[in-house]
């Protein structure tokens, strides 16, 4: 089990057989990197309604799309393409007809577009006739655009002084982890505030653990080594605050004990992931095709990239032996 700075209800993770959460906190190096050592460490009791997580996918309805798939899937098959493509093999005696092949297969329709047209300035194929231009629409996955968030809602009730500043040392920690740290030269004496910018606050990991101390995943042998794998609870990725709420009167009566310390307090925390989630499955040789070619493409588009700034930086645009010609 990590080293705890604050920990409620106190002594928890002590083989008292209740679940638990460790939060540790890190500095921020940048928008996804983080310092290695963490800042903080904070044990809590694992609130209720809170192990549960959505994750969306991002699609939307492609006008044309489901002929452009199908374009793209029949390619192989239209008829004399493929001796085009072996150079000549066999021969290709209509050409004509090998081109009206290629246009058949993308579903290119001019009547259709044109009655698309018509429909959408008069209205009168759907009004006039009860008919509809068929959009040949399609879903298509438009990459992840979200990232996750996750939250907890807290109910602290002290049942001594020292609970009472534990409590008050981890909303404290909380506070400032997800704040803004300043950075730079004060422009004004004694006010903070003048300085030119703002560090990015902490990065958190949160991780579940039993009752017992031992973290909720489990394990598994290959090749002799023992692997760690995912738990029965979902591991939340490398996350920030973006919501924190203290109510110190959350039944709308103000209780507080002798030394002005809250009866109860209500906390909550809100976490956006910043690492977007991506599946385990395997690539199909046809992913992997397709990888194949984005990677010579990503290649030769460096390449070209590096021999421009080469040239740019020798002064020379295109003359191989950077000499002026003496022709007129």
């Amino acid at each position: 089990m990590a080293n705890l700075n604050w920990q409620f209800p106190r002594g928890i993770g002590g083989n008292t057989s209740q679940p638990y959460m460790i939060l540790t906190s890190y500095k921020s190096l940048n928008a996804i990197e983080s310092a290695p050592n963490p800042m903080s460490s904070i044990a809590l009791y694992i609130p209720p309604n809170s192990l549960k997580q959505t994750t969306d996918a991002n699609w939307s309805g492609v006008e044309g799309g489901a002929l452009k798939a199908g374009a793209m899937g029949a390619i192989e098959s239209i008829t004399g393409l493929d001796k085009l493509m072996r150079g000549g093999e066999g021969g290709v005696t209509d050409w004509g007809e090998t081109i009206g092949n290629i246009f058949t297969s993308a579903g290119m329709g001019m009547f259709q577009a044109g009655a698309k047209q018509f429909d959408k300035g008069t209205g009168m194929l759907s009004a006039g006739t009860g008919i509809a231009v068929n959009n040949h629409m399609a879903m298509a996955y438009k990459g992840p655009d979200k990232f996750r968030t996750h939250e907890f809602a807290f109910n602290f009730f002290p049942k001594n002084k020292d609970d009472a500043k534990e409590i008050k040392e981890i909303i404290y920690d909380f506070q400032n982890g997800m704040l803004p740290r300043m950075m730079g030269k004060s422009l004004k004496a004694n006010r903070k505030l003048s300085k030119p910018f703002f560090n990015s606050p902490r990065h958190w990991n949160i991780e579940f653990y039993n009752g017992d101390g031992t973290k909720n995943q489990v394990t598994e042998t290959i090749e002799g080594k023992v692997v760690p794998k995912p738990g029965f609870l979902f591991e939340i990725k490398k996350s920030v605050i973006t919501s924190m709420t203290v109510n110190h009167d959350p039944n709308s009566t103000v209780s507080l004990h002798a030394d002005g310390s809250p009866v109860q307090t209500a906390f909550s925390l809100t976490f956006q992931e910043i690492e977007l989630p991506i599946s385990g499955d395997t690539l199909t040789d046809l992913q992997i095709a397709q990888e194949d070619v984005l990677l010579q493409a990503q290649e030769k588009s460096e390449s070209a990239a590096a021999a421009q700034a080469e040239s740019d930086a020798t002064g020379n645009s295109g003359n191989k032996y950077n000499y002026t010609p003496d022709w007129p």
